[in-house]
């Protein structure tokens, strides 16, 4: 099983890459993106001159490489989820990014999937345009786009995960790092370690890391941590939001609903 030592070198790998992940870009890009191994319709798509302002969020495909080589599918499943609900809770996205403040203060967070997935032919219709027996046609006002095929996934974004598909609605304790669906009770490792916070290692790696999100959030949690620590889509999407947002709320992807109970 992974030292504690590596297990410290992967919150430093995490927090690098979490941050940034998202990045804006047109539309139009996106779409080019993956239609690059269709060369037919990439040039159809470029005869048709395409709105060149309208952005929306993209990912950087290095980050994106690194957390999946670091952490496997649950990676993608929880970009889906990032793009993809709605929050309710206490919880000040906007304010608390880099502020975990320990002793009970982080609410937790209701997560529920939502409505509209993002697909190429979501990208489609933001520039008013689907494709149909074989080109690039106006989009109907009102229209679905035609339905020739074009509700794939953008390569960006995978399809859901198989695991737990019927159940829209998960709650997230970040400071207790839990969440209490499936996936997470499976990824405890039953060989795993008490995370020891006296050691010099792990003093050493704190002084040196008091803007790292992600190990402050364990770092500073009156619960015991496992190393290595539990991870699942929820957990990790709701990390990418915190992390990025500044992207996110711009284009307001997200709904943070205040919780009234």
């Amino acid at each position: 099983m992974p030292s504690q030592d590596e297990e410290l070198t992967r919150f430093e790998i995490l927090d690098s890459n979490l941050r940034g992940l998202l990045q804006r870009d047109t539309v139009a890009n996106i779409i080019r993106r993956h239609l690059k191994k269709d060369e037919s319709k990439l040039r159809e798509f470029d005869l048709i001159r395409a709105d060149e302002n309208m952005t929306s969020v993209s990912v950087d495909s290095n980050k994106m490489l690194v957390l999946t080589m670091l952490l496997g599918q649950v990676v993608y499943e929880a970009l889906t989820w990032a793009l993809n609900m709605e929050l309710e809770t206490d919880l000040q996205l906007s304010t608390c990014q880099f502020e975990p403040r320990g002793g009970g203060q982080c609410p937790e967070v209701l997560i529920r999937r939502g409505a509209q997935r993002r697909s190429l032919e979501s990208l489609f219709a933001q520039l008013s345009i689907t494709w149909k027996d074989g080109i690039f046609v106006p989009r109907e006002a009102g229209g679905d786009g035609g339905g020739d095929g074009n509700d794939e996934d953008t390569g960006e974004l995978p399809r859901d995960s198989d695991l737990e598909q019927d159940c829209d609605e998960f709650r997230v304790d970040l400071e207790n790092w839990y969440c209490d669906c499936i996936q997470y009770q499976s990824s405890i490792d039953l060989k795993s370690l008490l995370l020891d916070k006296s050691t010099a290692d792990v003093l050493q790696f704190n002084e040196s890391n008091h803007d790292n999100f992600i190990w402050q959030l364990l770092y500073q949690s009156r619960c015991n941590q496992l190393v290595p620590s539990p991870i699942c889509c929820h957990l990790l999407a709701l990390l990418i939001v915190l992390y990025n947002y500044d992207i996110l709320d711009e284009e307001s992807i997200l709904v943070a609903n205040k919780r009234t109970t």
